[in-house]
């Protein structure tokens, strides 16, 4: 009997469970219905109802805080648009754009606008070839000039100087402008300004403005600028102290060429060039995993000063038509002495010049160059070089002796060629360490070594 009843308990039991089972799915069903229902209701209400579309605002009807966008940057890097800013930007516009990261974002400025972003510079302001105050500078501009913006880091600014040259500012010392997007990056050389045929005062004039013109930025040098325009196919050099930074209409070369007074014959100018069919190899000392000197107190890598004189010193030789092999043009290369001797001695190299520059902590009174040699067809290089150097560093260090030695470092006594090692100055001599972030070093440095080895080549 226990039995009989346990099994018709469990039968309830199951026939309940049944039954909670079919209710519960129709509950289920009854509400995905009752969804369905409510979606379509209102799917028919909003279509009857009038819509109206709200849209943005254009970007040219946005008005965004200039000094909040170089004061106060969202992310930590902005990248700036990649507008028609330069001339040609078009065909170089990734070159002059650093890679999308997750840190970058596009710049409030847009293609509706019409307008990019540049700085105008508060005062006097060193434009650094990185964003770091120990490192060189590559140009220094004044209150008013203007330069395109092309990225912000933390508190840098990126501006460009032309289609391949970009330099850093600091946020604080410019304030930031918008530039219709059809301007081109001008520079309005002065009244009487001499434009030459070379980045140096030894080459020939070819005109002098009788007045003031503007030109197209191509390649900043030491204390010189090329210029787009040429004469005769010759590249033309403008003194940076004669330059103002700006931004214009680009000029027809009909609008300076009427007003200048051409110092340069038509003959002259297709004479060869001084050093063409010359080969030089300019050694940039240390670089990459090798900093070289590394003066105390300001960390100023000696590798950094090596690398920004001896690309000033490239661009002289190459203007007067020397064929110039550089062993680095990076300060990431690492370049062992071996591989440097090699270069000079397979390409057979008319003259081989290392540049460096000195450290001697015990007295930091120390200055001056000196240049080493290490063998005999090489002593009357160096003895030009420390000439013409000399004369061009004394009145800005107070240099008074001229300093040769004979010395067996490997790139001197390794090398078949004619080489000589110049150090230009000492990182330990406050005042000469703060002389060699400068450009007008560079440019002093470069120019003895440039005279040099003319005088050498042409004994």
């Amino acid at each position: 009997m226990m039995k009989k009843v346990d099994r018709m308990n469990r039968r309830a039991s199951a026939r309940q469970m049944k039954q909670e089972e079919r209710g519960g799915i129709g509950v289920f069903l009854l509400s995905q219905l009752n969804r369905v229902v409510f979606v379509l209701l209102m799917a028919m209400i909003l279509h009857m109802l009038p819509i109206h579309n709200h849209s943005l605002p254009s970007s040219a009807s946005v008005t965004t805080s200039t000094e909040d966008q170089i004061t106060n940057p969202t992310p930590q890097t902005t990248s700036i648009q990649n507008r028609s800013i330069l001339p040609n930007s078009d065909q170089v516009a990734g070159s002059l754009q650093p890679s999308a990261t997750s840190a970058q974002t596009e710049a409030p400025a847009t293609k509706d606008s019409g307008t990019v972003n540049w700085v105008r510079m508060k005062g006097t302001t060193e434009i650094r070839t990185e964003p770091d105050p120990s490192k060189p500078d590559l140009l220094i501009v004044t209150a008013n000039e203007a330069l395109p913006v092309l990225q912000q880091t933390g508190d840098w600014i990126e501006v460009g100087l032309n289609t391949d040259q970009r330099g850093w500012i600091r946020k604080s010392e410019a304030t930031t402008i918008s530039v219709p997007a059809a301007d081109t990056q001008l520079l309005k050389v002065n009244k009487n300004t001499s434009v030459y045929l070379g980045p140096d005062e030894s080459f020939d004039q070819a005109y002098r403005l009788k007045a003031t013109a503007s030109f197209i930025p191509k390649m900043v040098s030491g204390k010189w600028i090329e210029v787009a325009e040429q004469k005769d196919g010759k590249p033309l050099w403008v003194p940076t102290s004669q330059a103002i930074w700006t931004y214009g209409e680009q000029p027809a070369i009909e609008a300076w060429s009427q007003d200048v007074q051409a110092l340069s014959s038509a003959a002259k100018l297709k004479q060869k060039l001084p050093l063409e069919g010359k080969t030089i190899v300019v050694d940039p000392g240390h670089g990459g995993s090798d900093p070289g000197a590394i003066a105390s107190g300001k960390p100023v890598y000696e590798r950094d000063i090596n690398l920004a004189a001896a690309q000033v010193l490239a661009n002289k030789l190459k203007s007067a038509g020397a064929n110039v092999i550089m062993t680095r043009t990076s300060n990431d290369q690492t370049v062992s002495l071996a591989q440097r001797v090699q270069i000079s001695n397979d390409n057979k190299a008319d003259v081989f010049v290392s540049i460096h520059q000195n450290m001697y902590q015990q007295d930091p009174s120390v200055s001056g160059t000196i240049t080493y040699y290490e063998s005999p067809n090489s002593k009357q290089l160096a003895e030009k070089i420390e000439t013409a150097t000399t004369g061009q560093l004394s009145s800005k260090q107070g240099q008074q002796n001229e300093q040769i030695e004979k010395e067996q470092l490997y790139v001197l006594k390794h090398n078949t060629r004619p080489a000589v090692l110049i150090e230009g100055c000492f990182l330990s001599n406050p005042s000469e360490l703060n002389a060699s972030l400068l450009p007008s070093y560079h440019e002093k440095l470069a120019a003895g070594i440039y005279q040099g080895i003319f005088s050498y080549l042409h004994a």
